[in-house]
């Protein structure tokens, strides 16, 4: 293994599933729905080349030299931003959630306050996994040539 310390099938997937999850949040969310549909869109695009770059090292992780740790080093760098998206998310759990464990009170106030103060973490969010996305797909051209 070429100092890969981060890049796993198993890390990538996992990395793969906080994506999803997050993105699955976000297509359910009420409120400005096409910014919602924006950042969910975005993170499925980085699910996909998550999961490219889990086929890549994991078929050819001994070829690549350092290709392969840039590879890991990058997923490891999106690791981090979705689990600081996660963890923003998770304060506003009751706006997010469709059960009805949360009361309709709650539920509002925490809606309200999500929209109104967390657009520019939104907006930061956004240019963080677009430039992972394209950090990783340049990383994967580059593999692949």
């Amino acid at each position: 293994m070429s100092g890969v310390t981060f890049g796993s099938v198993g890390d990538i997937v996992a990395v793969c599933l906080l994506a999803r999850d997050l993105a699955g949040c976000f297509d359910k969310t009420r409120g400005s729905a096409s910014e919602y549909q924006v950042l969910s869109t975005e993170l499925k695009s980085l699910d996909r080349a998550l999961l490219e770059a889990a086929l890549i090292l994991d078929r050819y992780k001994n070829k690549l030299g350092s290709s392969a740790t840039a590879i890991a080093d990058e997923v490891s760098a999106c690791n981090t931003s979705l689990r600081r998206l996660r963890d923003v998310v998770e304060k506003y759990d009751g706006a997010f959630r469709e059960d009805t464990s949360v009361g309709l009170a709650t539920k509002v106030k925490e809606s309200l306050h999500w929209h109104f103060s967390n657009k520019e973490v939104l907006n930061k969010f956004r240019t963080e996994i677009a430039a992972h996305f394209n950090t990783l797909s340049m990383l994967l051209i580059t593999a692949n040539l």
